[in-house]
């Protein structure tokens, strides 16, 4: 708290002047809108990798930083800085103003009270992260209001006035800024800092750089920018969808372009990348056994787990945790390795790499020994991160001739392999073995299968677990009532299902649903349709995204009941897979959040609120960032706001049945 009294927020003195600009008569030449040179920061404060999505701000418990007026004299806790507390401060931006119908605001943030050194040698990169608050203004000159675009670059969460928007454009892509309104006058703004290291780097001082710009809309639709929409993992994002439908165009256009040059062959990969592309191929590794003749990691970490360890989360029950972090699986390659067996790998690392230190690829050279795959390891001394020639040494060169020269080699069979899937909806096949569904979705599922000489001569057959005996079917009607394929995976299996997001709303959450349309335009150049919760479903082989407010509820559009349900004279209630019902009742920032079924084989996501605060919540769990560790089902409460994962109510996982499963937590 920032004073003794714990039972009230703080008595602090008259505010003094907002952030201003210095009012210029208006010309020709007068800009048209201006940022505020000074801004007003508060932090930093503790926050965990990817954490910020759950909420975990701390100055939430204070009723939030959009509550608290600039005070020298006030203190805060913080773990991360000298002697506890932190106070506030200012920073001066860089403003610019590019035209008379745009400005800029660069802001580069320095939090000088930690001892950042100190606390790296003990908490390693993880204690680089923070987050804290800067609040300044836009001023719109003039007599008239404008339509305003705003670029938020490296921000992720902030408000204009009162408005709050989470989304952001957190890694710069430019394609979604926001479009505003704005009277004339002075406008507050003010930015949820949040520092993190797989996006900003762990090298040298820990700051962030943040820019703001502003543009005066035309006010008729424009293209706002022609991108390239890149594989995911250079982007900190995965997309292999993205990559494989690239791959499996590559014919077409050759047959278009009437190209005459070397033919593709597009099931066998010699897969290369550097550093989050070289993690890229760890995952087409584990992920697609079947489609690689050979894989060279250079520079790569092992896993997001492992390069920048989450261990600064908000403290909490440690079964929340661990579902969290078994939501992550499906990232930790260290894990599924044995589907890389009779792979040929040669990984290359700098010894003096400090951008993804050399013991990432020395681990997994130790791992690939120890199950006895075919691996090798070139360490070059004196070397860096990335230098001139990187991916084309002579040790890489002689590797990717070796494989290339007996690419049309069929990889024998062994009688006897290892198969570790984690997530159906995301792997491919190993030796022609597809797995569909898990025994436990909540962690890996590794399967010693044994090839039988009896199968019966078919181009496709299905195994079955019945009655505990594997049975050779070709009953397809099971998959129309069970859980299966890209069905699975966590809240982000929505994005391994195909079709337009359909989002559907009532007018009360129409801004969440716009939020939800721009922030899945803005991080995976999604298409998205916003219609009214009201409006009779239309049959469409889409996704569906629906919110829901207060006592409203949810139909099935399968014939299951979802085990979450609101009742409109208790709350909301979830019934475990023994049947038993908890109920928490209609409260402030009370949410959920949980994947469901279609009809068409595909997943919906249902997001509820027991008022606008609780759907805001639940809202933000949406898929959006790499690496957040959603569930299939997660209830919010209030204190998310602070808590993070601390303050959720339940969350889990559904089973094969769509029932919730034993592992999960209801509190």
């Amino acid at each position: 708290m920032a004073s003794s009294d714990t039972d009230s927020m703080p008595s602090y003195p008259p505010t003094p002047p907002s952030p201003h600009v210095t009012q210029q008569p208006m010309t020709a030449f007068a800009p048209t809108i201006s940022f505020s040179p000074t801004w007003q920061t508060l932090g930093p404060f503790q926050i965990g990798t990817r954490e910020a999505t759950w909420g975990a701000d701390p100055l939430e418990a204070l009723g939030g930083f959009h509550c608290l007026p600039y005070n020298e004299s006030a203190t805060f806790p913080s773990s991360l800085a000298t002697n506890g507390t932190v106070s506030w401060s200012t920073v001066e931006a860089s403003i610019s103003s590019p035209a008379p119908t745009s400005a800029r605001a660069e802001l580069l943030l320095s939090f000088e009270n930690a001892d950042w050194g100190f606390l790296q040698s003990v908490y390693g990169w993880a204690a680089l992260q923070y987050q804290g608050w800067t609040r300044g203004s836009l001023t719109v000159h003039g007599d008239n209001g404008r339509r305003i675009v705003l670029y938020t670059d490296n921000i992720l969460e902030f408000w204009v006035d009162d408005e709050h928007y989470f989304g952001g454009d957190f890694y710069s892509f430019r394609r979604a800024p926001l479009v505003l309104l704005l009277k004339p006058g002075e406008h507050s703004v003010e930015v949820r800092v949040v520092r993190d290291v797989r996006a900003m780097g762990g090298v040298g001082k820990p700051t962030v750089s943040l820019l703001l710009e502003a543009e005066l809309s035309e006010g008729r639709p424009q293209i706002l920018n022609e991108s390239l929409l890149l594989p995911d993992m250079v982007e900190d994002r995965w997309g292999f969808a993205d990559v494989e439908a690239a791959i499996a165009a590559v014919p077409e256009w050759i047959r278009a372009m009437q190209w005459h040059g070397c033919g593709i062959d597009t099931d066998r990969w010699l897969v290369t990348g550097h550093s989050n592309g070289g993690q890229g191929v760890w995952y087409i590794l584990t992920h697609r056994p079947d489609k690689l003749i050979g894989a060279a990691p250079v520079s790569a970490y092992s896993s997001i787990q492992a390069y920048v360890p989450y261990q600064l989360w908000y403290e909490s029950d440690p079964t929340i945790t661990a579902i969290v972090q078994g939501s992550l699986s499906d990232y930790r390659h260290e894990l599924l390795l044995e589907n890389s067996r009779g792979i040929p790998v040669h990984q290359q690392h700098g010894s003096l790499d400090d951008n993804v230190p050399p013991r990432h690829s020395r681990r997994m050279s130790q791992l690939l020994s120890q199950i006895g795959c075919a691996s090798e390891y070139t360490e070059l001394p004196a070397k860096n991160h990335w230098f001139e020639g990187v991916m084309t040494t002579q040790n890489l060169l002689r590797f990717y001739d070796k494989i290339l020269e007996n690419r049309l080699a069929r990889k024998p069979i062994p009688s006897t392999f290892e198969f570790v899937v984690v997530n159906p909806g995301t792997m491919g096949s190993k030796y022609g073995i597809v797995v569909d569904q898990l025994t436990s979705p909540e962690r890996p599922d590794g399967s010693r299968i044994q090839l039988l000489r009896d199968v019966p001569n078919l181009s496709q057959w299905l195994l079955r677990l019945t009655n505990g005996s594997w049975m050779v079917s070709n009953d397809i009607d099971w998959s129309k009532d069970q859980r299966h394929g890209r069905q699975v995976g966590g809240i982000d299996a929505l994005l391994n299902t195909g079709g337009t997001f359909i989002i559907r709303t009532p007018v009360e959450s129409l801004s969440l649903a716009t939020q939800v349309s721009r922030n899945l335009f803005q991080y995976f150049g999604a298409d998205t349709e916003i219609v009214a919760l009201a409006d009779p479903p239309k049959y469409h082989e889409g996704i569906e995204i629906q919110l829901f407010l207060g006592n409203a509820y949810w139909s099935s559009p399968t014939a299951h009941a979802p085990p979450i349900y609101v009742d409109r004279h208790i709350g909301l209630v979830i019934q475990d897979a023994n049947g038993h019902c908890t109920s928490y009742g209609f409260s402030e920032g009370l949410g959920a959040i949980f994947l469901w079924p279609s009809p068409v084989n595909n997943l919906n996501l249902m997001v509820w609120g027991s008022d606008l605060p609780g759907l805001r919540s639940a809202v933000r769990l949406v898929p959006m960032l790499a690496g957040v560790g959603q569930p299939d089902f997660v209830i919010v409460s209030r204190e998310c706001a602070w808590k993070g994962i601390g303050g959720v109510r339940a969350l889990g996982h559904f089973n094969s049945f769509w029932n919730i499963s034993n592992w999960s937590v209801i509190q």
